[in-house]
């Protein structure tokens, strides 16, 4: 792999989930895709679903370290305790918008702080499964 960059197609080169993993991208941007000859979709989270992984947690737009971490940090304390993922997601979600408007700031409506998350994957899974079917692996 390339040291300074990684690019989609390098994933399943190098890695192989051969149990089912969850993979969370919290960085700017990572969600975003580049359409190449043949209309072939490609970036990180198709590299990672080739690899597979059974979930992906993306960026689609630039966000803010701090609403980011929270963000994050309010997600796995919900899916730790056996909630599915797009539940946690959706609670970690209504976390910041909560915060958000008990401030005294706008943030453009603050769909900038939270609607950049977008889940690829089963919405139904739970640490559960994949920590029994890592067992099992």
């Amino acid at each position: 792999m390339n040291s300074k960059r990684l690019y989609g197609n390098e994933i399943p080169e190098n890695i192989n989930f051969t149990n089912p993993a969850l993979v969370i991208l919290n960085a700017c941007e990572t969600g975003t895709v580049a359409v190449s000859i043949g209309d072939e979709i490609n970036g990180l989270c198709r590299g990672f679903i080739q690899a597979g992984s059974k979930g992906i947690i993306s960026n689609s737009w630039s966000v803010f370290d701090s609403s980011s971490a929270d963000l994050i940090k309010e997600f796995y304390k919900i899916f730790l305790k056996g909630n599915s993922i797009s539940y946690s997601l959706k609670e970690a979600r209504r976390h910041i918008r909560k915060k958000v408007r008990n401030s005294k700031h706008d943030w453009f409506g603050d769909l900038v702080l939270w609607g950049s998350y977008v889940y690829y994957g089963n919405p139904a899974l739970r640490i559960q499964e994949i920590k029994s079917k890592s067992a099992q692996g």
